[in-house]
């Protein structure tokens, strides 16, 4: 979890750091671990579950679980 604090927009440890969170979509706390690697090919970053939740219709953003099951 530690991991992925370093890129959450709340307890990033510098703040180049936080704004890189915010310039991807993770705007609140716990966005970083919510919006991990999953699937064949990892989606990270909010910005970027959004696109994917463009580009095929399931709402990544909300469930971003969701993408394992839709890879499958």
């Amino acid at each position: 979890m530690s991991y992925f604090n370093k890129y959450d927009p709340v307890p990033a440890d510098t703040p180049k750091r936080r704004e890189r969170a915010f310039k991807n979509g993770n705007t609140a706390q716990g966005d970083c671990f919510k919006y991990r690697g999953r699937g064949c090919v990892h989606l990270t970053w909010k910005n970027n579950y959004k696109k994917a939740q463009d580009k095929f219709g399931v709402n990544f953003v909300d469930s971003p679980d969701c993408i394992i099951c839709e890879a499958i």
